[in-house]
């Protein structure tokens, strides 16, 4: 009799040896994927603080950041969601002011959020009251408390 082959048996032990590594590697696979989706967004949300900080660059943005940021109102933030289309929920910031004309003209290539918890970038400008200049921006994939 020649024996050409694998028997049935054989095969099964097989895939229940591949089943078992597949299952102990599986929750690793996906934690390495959670990892890598939330370095993408931290890198992306650097890549979104220089672009508003070269928006800032024109004065006639700036002036309109400075202008808000000292409004009697204001807590001394300007701030506002990137959703990967157009910036919303601006706090005291108008619609076609200088800042809101630079950011609208770049926002088309900033990327959205790769975590599946969250689909939007949170960002701040802070202005100092006192003396009238931009202290920091911040950029976050989750919302500010």
């Amino acid at each position: 009799m020649n024996n050409k082959g694998f028997s049935l048996i054989e095969l099964i032990i097989v895939i229940a040896i591949m089943a078992i590594l597949t299952s102990a590697l599986a929750p690793q696979l996906m934690k390495y994927i959670e990892r890598s989706k939330a370095s993408t967004d931290i890198n992306n949300a650097q890549s979104i603080k220089t672009n508003i900080n070269t928006c800032l660059a024109d004065e006639s943005a700036h002036q309109d950041v400075i202008t808000h940021g000292m409004d009697p109102a204001s807590p001394g933030y300007i701030q506002f969601t990137i959703d990967g289309e157009a910036p919303s929920d601006y706090t005291l910031i108008s619609a076609g002011g200088g800042f809101d004309t630079e950011l609208r003209s770049t926002i088309t290539t900033w990327p959205k959020t790769k975590a599946a918890s969250n689909d939007k970038f949170y960002c701040r400008i802070y202005v100092n009251k006192t003396i009238g200049t931009i202290e920091k921006v911040e950029v976050q994939t989750t919302a500010f408390e």
